[in-house]
């Protein structure tokens, strides 16, 4: 920015420069993440809020590798997934979203789907 000096008159010119520091935190993970299975291929997940967040995304995948995905933005600290396969076990892990930053994930909650009969 540059400035005048009142003693000096407009001709004269100071420069100066300034530098401001600001912090951005992220959000703060979720904390005691379950998952129940609420029928034969979903799981609702819940969750403890985790401080001022704007929103929670899911992220699941079996743990061979063979489906994944995820869901949100979730405003309420609950979902459900659907369509899950027969038979997988799947990772969930919970990412809160912060004004600015998303958090780490969640620790990763395992569910396991049983293979339903034909």
């Amino acid at each position: 920015w540059r400035a005048y000096r009142d003693d000096e008159g407009p001709d004269t010119m100071v420069n100066s420069s300034a530098t401001a520091s600001i912090t951005v935190k992220a959000a703060p993970a979720p904390t005691d993440v379950t998952a129940v299975q609420e029928g034969p291929k979903s799981v609702t997940v819940s969750w403890t809020q985790s401080g001022m967040v704007t929103g929670y995304w899911l992220y699941y995948f079996s743990v061979g590798g063979e489906d994944s995905g995820s869901d949100g933005p979730i405003t309420g600290t609950s979902h459900t997934l659907d369509n899950l396969q027969d038979g997988l076990t799947y990772t969930i892990t919970v990412i809160a979203m912060g004004n600015h930053l998303p958090s780490e994930g969640s620790q990763g909650t395992d569910v396991q789907i049983p293979i339903l009969p034909p």
